[in-house]
């Protein structure tokens, strides 16, 4: 409340009512405001309850600088904003109260491609056979599956594999080459994941063998006679 007079006499438009902002209580929180991903509808929302009674403006810029498409729904002192982003890249925040930016207005999103684990191709003899003290491996094409992280998980018949994962980017292509070597002959699982989530046909199960513990035996192994089986 401003009282303003002159000469002892109050104005006629005195007192003047007016709302004191501050623009650093604003608070932003959600998923929308740290990671996004191409075509799926991302949100976050805005809290002004401490913030006091003033005006928000929301912008939200692509690569190129275009402000992007926003639905805003306005409840007491909270505000819920959705964005869809269209391609990969990086988006730009700028999130203003009563003109002025409020605490992580200026965020930078990234866009991500969706990941899908049914889209990792695999290939490879590692994936299907195995020698103990001899190197295996075999290859994830990771291409089509989205942004994300290959999970490889080896268990033989001594316990767990260790894995060793090679990210090759070729252009086009996303490879990762996944190498381990089997250290008992027997039963040996598996599992690959992409972003969490586990590939169609894994687990693969396939028999890791032991040439050194094969043994001949017999006379026929030391001396043999002619026309004499």
């Amino acid at each position: 409340l401003i009282t303003v007079k002159f000469n002892g006499d109050e104005l006629p438009e005195s007192p003047l009512h007016l709302e004191v902002v501050d623009p650093m209580r604003v608070r932003l929180h959600g998923p929308g405001v740290t990671v996004a991903y191409v075509n799926t509808p991302a949100e976050f929302f805005v809290d002004l309850k401490d913030a006091g009674v003033g005006k928000l403006d929301i912008k939200i810029l692509n690569d190129k600088g275009e402000a992007i498409p926003l639905e805003i729904w306005k409840k007491d002192t909270e505000t819920k904003v959705q964005y869809t982003p269209t391609e990969p890249g990086k988006l730009k925040f700028n999130v203003l109260y009563n003109g002025v930016l409020v605490p992580d207005g200026d965020a930078t999103v990234k866009v991500l491609i969706p990941s899908n684990a049914n889209n990792v191709k695999l290939s490879g003899d590692g994936l299907t056979s195995g020698v103990v003290g001899k190197e295996s491996e075999f290859i994830a094409d990771i291409s089509d599956s989205g942004d994300g992280d290959l999970g490889v998980q080896i268990v033989g018949a001594d316990g767990k594999i260790p894995a060793e994962l090679e990210k090759i980017d070729d252009g086009d292509r996303k490879l990762v080459i996944v190498k381990y070597t089997p250290n008992k002959a027997g039963p040996t699982l598996i599992t690959v994941k992409f972003n969490g989530d586990e590939l169609p046909e894994s687990p693969l199960h396939l028999e890791v063998v032991d040439p050194m513990r094969v043994r001949l035996h017999g006379p026929g192994v030391t001396v043999a006679y002619v026309n004499t089986p």
